[in-house]
This record gives C-alpha cells, structure tokens and sequence, in this order.
C-alpha cells in the first residue's frame, strides 16, 4: 500500500500528477492499493481565502474551473515566514490523471464528519458538515 497525503496539489502541472500516480503504480506489489487524501478541490479554502483577502495568500485562482491555479501561503512567525506553493486542480482532473496513470479507482471518500464530534463540537460538526474538506481515493 502507498499512501500519499496532500501532495498532489503540490504538483505543478497536471503531468506530472499523471507521472507520479504512474510511478505509485509501478510500485505497487500485486494486490497493492494507493491511497491519496488530498484538499477537496470543490472547496480550497487558501484558495477561496486568497479570494477573500485573507492576508498571507497570493493567489491567481479565478474559480474552480482555473486548472493548475496557484497559491502561495505565507505564515509570519518570530523565528521567520513559513511559505509554501500549491496548486488547483478540479475533481475531473484527479479522476482522468488517475485513469490516464493506468489505475483504477475503486472508491472515493469525501470525509463527512463524524458523528462524535457533533458532541465534542457542536459549532465544529456544523462546519465540517456544510462543505467536504477532503477527499480520499484508494486505487488499485
């Protein structure tokens, strides 16, 4: 099993989302599963932030449509910046560059909150409950 955790917004180009997924799956023993978890493109929130004017975000996102739109987040803190670059990508595009890599996508996932946190946090279920922030993709 490879799991891949929010890199793929870090790809720059959709080939190179597609050549990456191709050399997971190059990887992969017989019966192996990749499993990716990645920001819910439908709602990027530095993105839609950057949007937004939320400070520290640099942003060309124009909407969900504006493919390989990039972003650059910036955190101040006393010891220095924290910067980091990532990109948009639509659910269409995870989809073909998981096909076009030569996998198979055998179920997808968008995190639905779970239910003990309606308890714990009330104000934060009902955050989590009006947008998916992330989705999950096992492929074989």
């Amino acid at each position: 099993t490879i799991l891949s955790v929010l890199l793929l917004p870090s790809l720059n180009g959709y080939q190179k989302i597609v050549s990456t997924l191709k050399s997971c799956k190059e990887t992969l023993k017989e019966g192996g599963r990749l499993i990716i978890g990645t920001v819910h493109p439908s709602f990027d929130n530095y993105m839609q932030m950057g949007l937004l004017g939320k400070q520290g975000i640099d942003t060309d996102f124009q909407g969900y449509f504006n493919t390989g739109a990039k972003f650059t987040f910036t955190k101040q803190f006393p010891g220095g910046d924290f910067v980091f670059e990532d990109y948009h990508y639509t659910l269409m595009d995870y989809f073909n560059a998981i096909k076009d890599a030569g996998l198979t996508l055998e179920s997808t996932d968008e995190c639905p909150p779970n239910t003990e946190l309606k308890d714990a946090n009330p104000e934060l279920y009902d955050k989590y409950s009006l947008f998916p922030g992330y989705i999950v993709f096992v492929c074989s």
